[in-house]
């Protein structure tokens, strides 16, 4: 039987880093599942017409579209930063790149994910 994805329902997301942080000072992540077309995005943006591999690309776009929001993100100087759900390029450009990996991992796991 084949089970529908929601590409509405958003899903939080701790960092393994910080899995053992007291539950305050934890930064969770908001994310969905890519419907069809966003994958299609995704995997247009990942090659080159030359054949060239652009991670950097892929990475962005599968966060542009996936990344939902974010609670307790805070920066050096311990105030919250909040998510601009309207110009999610602007909130991602806060993200350091380690972090941006293993959220774009963390997308492509979700049910109805690229690993399905």
């Amino acid at each position: 039987m084949v089970i529908a994805i929601d590409p509405h329902k958003v899903h939080d997301y701790v960092l393994k880093s910080e899995r053992a942080l007291p539950k305050e000072q934890q930064t969770v992540f908001k994310l969905r599942c890519l419907t069809v077309s966003q994958r299609a995005e995704v995997d247009d943006n990942y090659t080159s017409l030359d054949g060239r591999l652009l991670t950097g690309t892929r990475q962005l776009t599968t966060l542009r579209l996936g990344l939902a929001g974010w609670e307790n993100m805070l920066d050096e100087a311990g105030n919250k930063i909040p998510f601009n759900e309207k110009e999610a390029a602007a909130s991602i450009a806060f993200l350091p790149h380690r972090v941006m990996g293993e959220l774009v991992d963390a997308i492509f796991l979700l049910p109805g994910g690229m690993e399905d």
